[in-house]
């Protein structure tokens, strides 16, 4: 979700399942084994004080369940 609202995410383990998403900077890694480089990060993530383009998601542009009910209404 927080692509969707241009939100940068502080992924705070050692890999994830979301690859696109470090791709596009829309998170960052940061694993908990290193105080230093977590607080960092932290302060990174702060410092952006602002919201992501959220046209460059990698997840689409969150009208998915309108594309759907629209779909669903034509089939009915």
């Amino acid at each position: 979700e927080a692509p969707y609202f241009g939100t940068p995410v502080l992924v705070t383990r050692d890999s994830t399942e979301r690859p696109e998403a470090l791709e596009n900077n829309f998170s960052k890694l940061s694993p908990l084994n290193n105080p230093d480089e977590l607080i960092k990060n932290v302060g990174n993530i702060l410092k952006l004080g602002q919201k992501l383009d959220t046209s460059l998601s990698p997840f689409g542009m969150g009208d998915t369940s309108e594309k759907v009910i629209k779909v669903l209404e034509e089939l009915w």
